[in-house]
């Protein structure tokens, strides 16, 4: 039975266009990972006489088992999107009516500042260990500054999320 999605905002449409294309990647990748536990069961099954007769018996179970294991891991995710969306706008509603609209427009600002500023700082890093030059000291400078500036940022992030609320 497919699942419908009713959407009466704009919001709710992103949210469902996000959640549906989350959910297909989801049951790509749990496709992917459920394809070789077919495989490895069809070669089993056709090499019995060979596997019985080496005594291989425990190093075929064992990597079915890898497999399976495997495969669930990625099923999880899948089952957790499915879930989560059953949790409705509704209830977030009425913690913003609890806590007021603006509180809330400025916590999620000062929490989305401060995620951005240490994605960036993790990037800035990246394009620091890459360059060559960065052990002169106006290069390492440079770099220096618009690393401590961004942990500033994401500090400074953080402290007004707890100030806030």
């Amino acid at each position: 039975m497919p699942h419908r999605l009713h959407a009466s905002s704009s919001k709710e449409l992103c949210e469902a266009a996000v959640y549906v294309a989350t959910s297909r990647q989801l049951k790509r990748i749990e496709s992917v990972s459920r394809s070789p536990i077919y495989s490895h069961f069809g070669e089993t099954v056709q090499g019995a006489a060979t596997i019985r007769a080496y005594s291989k018996q425990a190093d075929f179970i064992q990597d079915s088992e890898l497999k399976v294991d495997t495969n669930q891991i990625s099923y999880y995710p899948s089952v957790v999107a499915n879930r989560a969306v059953q949790v409705t706008w509704t209830v977030y509603g009425y913690y913003m009516k609890a806590i007021g609209v603006l509180v809330t427009i400025l916590t999620t600002c000062f929490y989305v500042g401060s995620q951005a500023c240490m994605v960036m700082s993790n990037i800035w890093l990246s394009m620091w260990s890459e360059d060559a030059s960065s052990m002169e000291p106006a290069v390492r400078d440079k770099y220096l500054g618009v690393y401590g500036g961004l942990g500033a940022g994401q500090g400074e992030g953080s402290v007004q999320v707890r100030v806030v609320c």
